[in-house]
């Protein structure tokens, strides 16, 4: 579900005042910055407006948490009203810090119309859905295929930890494990990406503890799992 302040003039639903209330909200939060502030004022974006951009957003959006979900990025953008263009972006959510920065640089280039003097804040929630949700409805994991998705959702999980060992360092890093299913164990067979020995030996420790659940019986190898663009 996805929330931003409608026109004032439009018919209300009850999600119209909801998504009002929220956007509201936001600009109590964010100090009331103008003319925004009276609920009969026509220089804001209009509501249409305003999620039409939001809705082009999200496919950026579910780019920048990749693999991480369910959960819900929740968005306080700042609209200058003599350009559009966003002055402000607030991003709040329980999933990782690298996802919630880059889910504020791509909002931050958003550009709504013109709509007069002063400022506006809009607030929007976008949901994702997470890995497990893609695969839902999908037969139980008797193929290769479905059981690589499964091993690569579980390894997924340590990408926060994964990130960590490398943060002092720049530049495209991808992990390449293999996964024993009959011991339960991954084990990193190699990096795509220049490391040092130090930051290796910290993502080889957290692919070698990450739980590999009993139900994974099969093994696979040479899964690619793209730790940074």
């Amino acid at each position: 579900a996805a929330t931003t302040a409608p026109d004032a003039g439009a018919d209300r639903t009850a999600s119209d005042a909801r998504a009002e209330a929220t956007a509201a909200e936001a600009r109590r939060a964010d100090g009331g910055t103008t003319a925004d502030n009276d609920a009969d004022a026509p220089d804001r974006p209009s509501g249409d407006d305003a999620a039409r951009l939001f809705r082009q957003a999200e496919a950026a959006v579910r780019v920048c948490a990749g693999a991480e979900g369910p959960g819900s990025y929740r968005v306080v953008v700042v609209v200058r009203g003599s350009d559009g263009h966003v002055i402000e972006t607030h991003v709040t959510s329980e999933l990782s810090a690298e996802s919630v920065e880059c889910v504020r640089r791509q909002l931050s280039d958003l550009s709504f119309p013109p709509f007069g003097e002063g400022t506006s804040s809009l607030a929007w929630t976008f949901d994702v859905a997470g890995p497990a949700a893609a695969d839902a409805g999908t037969a139980a994991p008797d193929g290769d295929a479905s059981i690589e998705r499964t091993i690569r959702r579980i390894l997924y999980r340590a990408k926060r930890r994964a990130l960590a060992c490398v943060a002092g360092s720049t530049g495209p890093i991808t992990l390449v494990v293999d996964v024993d299913g009959s011991a339960h164990r991954a084990s990193l067979q190699r990096i795509l990406g220049s490391v040092t020995a130090q930051e290796e030996a910290c993502l080889r420790e957290v692919v070698e503890t990450t739980e590999i659940l009993e139900e994974i019986t099969e093994s696979s190898a040479g899964i690619r799992l793209p730790l940074r663009d």
